[in-house]
């Protein structure tokens, strides 16, 4: 049984598959089945209650503390720093460089999630796009820049 926090839940529920392993031996693990979610949360810790089933090969005894690995399914995003996002008309943006005339342009974009230190970006981007992800706040529409790396 875990209790896992009501955020993991947001892009729906997880995979059947649930890696379990002793806190004492993490290589003995195993993968267990999702056999019941709870259909609420919990008030005072915000988690949904998982329970899940062991398979044979676990021989631990009864109590043992153990850790479980969750997984969602995967999604396209491009994850970006929150130093690389902007506002274009009070909707999310990003500063976007033109590699032929080394100018920028800013671009609603459409953020999936906000986390702690990044963000997830699904749409108005694409992965070879060069973004601009420091000094952004400096910048104006049409603005020649140089930059550094790749």
């Amino acid at each position: 049984m875990f209790d896992v926090f009501e955020a993991f839940f947001l892009d729906g529920r997880p995979l059947k598959d649930v890696e379990v392993e002793p806190v004492s031996d993490p290589s003995r693990d195993v993968h267990a089945n999702i056999r019941e979610v709870s259909p609420v949360i919990d008030g005072k810790g915000g988690t949904i209650r998982i329970k899940v089933e062991l398979q044979e090969a676990a021989l631990w005894p009864l109590g043992t503390p153990v850790v479980g690995k969750l997984r969602a399914s995967p999604r396209d995003g491009i994850v970006l720093p929150y130093t690389a996002i902007a506002s274009a008309e009070g909707e999310p943006a990003v500063w976007l460089v033109n590699t032929q005339n080394h100018s920028v342009l800013l671009r609603k974009i459409s953020v999936e999630r906000y986390r702690q230190s990044d963000f997830v970006v699904t749409g108005g981007v694409a992965p070879h796009d060069l973004i601009v992800t420091e000094g952004g706040k400096f910048l104006k529409e049409g603005q020649a820049v140089a930059w550094e790396g790749k």
